[in-house]
């Protein structure tokens, strides 16, 4: 197992593409060759991939953001599109890329 943190703008076409058929195939959407089959946010800032025998297996998104409370500024993060291919789900991936 192999765990990459990268940047959304550092991402290749072809791990978007991989990264969303893995994520589709998690939640049995239908990958129909168009990224954001399922969209889950505009955009992630960060994602979690997990690779085995040099394919993505598992995905965890991060996104950040800036809200408003009481008149301050407060930086918040939160985490989404956690998925992970389902002959390969129960061997606690995205776990590890959580870790």
């Amino acid at each position: 197992m192999n765990i990459l943190i990268k940047a959304e703008r550092d991402l290749s076409e072809s791990e978007r593409q991989e990264m969303d058929r893995t994520v589709n195939a998690a939640f049995d959407a239908e990958y129909d060759g168009e990224p954001d089959t399922i969209v889950w946010v505009q955009s992630n800032d960060w994602h979690i991939l997990v690779y085995e025998q040099g394919r993505i297996v598992s995905h965890v998104a991060i996104v950040e953001r800036t809200l408003t409370v009481a008149g301050q500024r407060l930086r918040v993060g939160g985490i989404g599109a956690g998925a992970t291919l389902p002959e390969m789900q129960g061997r606690g991936l995205a776990g590890a890329a959580m870790r």
